[in-house]
């Protein structure tokens, strides 16, 4: 399994376990711009993302990043995108 493909699998197995009530709610609406997602939801879908370690994971590893490379962050947004995720 190639590293973009372990990263994918990862992210998907970690948005099954977190993207749940309040965040899932927001994830089925069709078309991305069309939802009013209230701002408490939507911070605290970005505090459990960073919380995740899915925030700036091109960021180096001693600054609180994961140091993956854009390559891993392109594989990391098409499936964030793919989920609808909120």
């Amino acid at each position: 399994m190639s590293d973009q493909s372990a990263l994918r699998e990862e992210f998907r197995d970690w948005l099954s376990e977190h993207q749940r009530g309040e965040f899932a709610r927001y994830s089925t609406e069709p078309v991305v711009g069309t939802r009013l997602v209230p701002p408490e939801v939507s911070i605290a879908w970005e505090h459990e993302l960073a919380t995740g370690r899915w925030v700036g994971i091109t960021i180096p590893q001693e600054f609180g990043g994961r140091g993956l490379s854009i390559d891993a962050e392109l594989a990391f947004f098409e499936e964030y995108a793919r989920s609808r995720a909120m």
